[in-house]
């Protein structure tokens, strides 16, 4: 539940928290994950391994370069590096399956996993296998899931992500996806939908709710599907997200979105062709 990062210019590795602020987050820094006096150390990069643990690389250099050090000072160091091991003293490793010798079936179970890194590689394996494989897989995994399972919402997204990966959109499965009541779901939703409102029937109908939604977070992916649609007619619906409370983010992409395609929806608002919902407050806005 937390970020994880480097700080090479304080010899330290910073830990942030997030909580969900209207359609983003805010960070609240915890205390370090790890810190050295020695100045030698510099953590330049951190990620979670197939066991579980952290792994650091450490540049190990006494000298960082902004200018104001010479090139040949002989503090520099040119020979040495390490890779540190983080653990969690008396709890045993995570186990990582072989996912290329596991079946289709047994790839799809792992996508049930509560370790990110087992569902990651699950679907990379799986994109690998191609579409053939997968698909018919897939839609027999999904029917077989049970709905009163707490984690039902979440394994459909993954599935979707699976998807994805082949490139098999499934507007099925999507519709399923929305009507979860879990806005993290919806948000991902519309995610997924940004690339593909060309193939979901009705997508401007759905999206015409989306972005009155009472999530900040599925208003906001609700206008970055608008903005990709770019007519006309997708700008007069994305103004709707100001009949909600608005925000820094929602308020930036509105913006973004009116000035980048004024071209198209203010020829058609001085023709007739839209109205921009009759309302004032749009009108003033664009």
């Amino acid at each position: 539940g937390s970020l994880v990062t480097c700080d090479f210019r304080g010899n330290r590795i910073n830990r942030f928290k997030l909580n969900e602020t209207g359609s983003g987050y805010t960070s609240t820094q915890q205390p370090d994950v790890l810190a050295s006096n020695h100045r030698a150390f510099r953590p330049i990069d951190v990620r979670v391994g197939p066991d579980g643990a952290l792994y650091i690389a450490d540049w190990y250099n006494p000298i960082i370069q902004h200018g104001e050090v010479d090139f040949r000072d002989e503090r520099r160091d040119h020979v040495h590096g390490r890779i540190w091991r983080l653990t969690a003293k008396g709890r045993p490793l995570s186990e990582s399956p072989n996912f290329t010798k596991a079946t289709v079936p047994e790839l799809l179970e792992q996508l049930k996993s509560d370790r990110r890194w087992n569902r990651h590689f699950a679907k990379q394996e799986l994109r690998a296998r191609g579409a053939a494989q997968v698909t018919p897989a897939l839609d027999e995994w999904t029917s077989k899931l049970a709905k009163e399972d707490a984690g039902y919402a979440h394994h459909l997204l993954e599935a979707s992500w699976a998807r994805e990966g082949v490139n098999a959109f499934s507007p099925k499965l999507w519709r399923e996806l929305w009507a979860s009541g879990d806005h993290r779901v919806k948000g991902a939703a519309l995610r997924i939908l940004s690339h593909r409102w060309k193939e979901l029937p009705g997508a401007l109908k759905i999206l015409e709710s989306a972005v009155t939604d009472g999530h900040a977070q599925v208003r906001l992916w609700a206008l970055a599907v608008l903005a990709d649609i770019r007519t006309p007619q997708a700008f007069n619906v994305a103004l709707r997200v100001l009949d909600s409370a608005m925000d820094e983010n929602l308020d930036f992409l509105l913006d973004l979105t009116a000035r980048e395609q004024a071209d198209g929806w203010l020829t058609a608002f001085q023709k007739g062709t839209i109205k921009l919902n009759d309302n004032p407050r749009h009108i003033v806005f664009a």
